[in-house]
């Protein structure tokens, strides 16, 4: 590519930063991404999805909600499969008002939320000991018509036990019966 052959297209670069994200050098994923927007093949949403899951995983959150706002500032809409990254890596840090005024902008943007976010929430919700607020986020769920899948009873299971209030993982594990 150095020798003028030919430019690299999205593909490429995906690849690329994806191989970077995995082995953790977030910079470097970031600086081709900057690389990218300066050249003839522009990011798209899989791209800066990528990079918003890196920023996420290295916990520079911040960085991702900042990404996040560039992206829509640039006209690229962020999608469910961006959101879910974002509210993963919130999640994992405890950062629930952020968890909450990104899902009002889902709701507002007319992006629904899927299995995997409501996973990822419950998941999180009883992480943190928030077993009961889990149980509220799983009737949501069924209440818009979407399927509770086995690891969101497995994760409500599991912070009851880690609690000590096994009657109540018992009640949640007769459910899947």
């Amino acid at each position: 590519m150095a020798m003028g052959i030919c430019e690299p297209d999205e593909v490429i670069y995906a690849t690329v930063m994806n191989g970077l994200s995995k082995r953790d050098h977030t910079e470097k994923t970031l600086s081709l991404l900057r690389l990218m927007e300066q050249g003839n093949t522009k990011p798209d949403i899989f791209i800066y999805t990528i990079v918003v899951d890196a920023l996420c995983k290295d916990r520079n959150l911040d960085g991702a909600i900042s990404l996040l706002n560039e992206m829509k500032q640039k006209g690229i809409p962020p999608d469910i499969v961006t959101y879910n990254s974002l509210i993963d890596g919130l999640c994992k840090f405890g950062q629930w008002e952020k968890v909450r005024i990104l899902f009002s902008e889902m709701m507002n943007l007319n992006i629904y939320t899927d299995v995997r976010t409501f996973t990822i929430l419950t998941d999180g919700l009883c992480k943190e000991g928030k077993v009961e607020d889990a149980e509220e986020v799983m009737r949501q769920m069924v209440r818009k018509g979407v399927e509770p899948n086995i690891i969101i009873y497995t994760a409500i299971m599991d912070g009851y036990c880690l609690h000590g209030e096994l009657d109540r993982a018992r009640r949640v594990m007769m459910q899947l019966r």
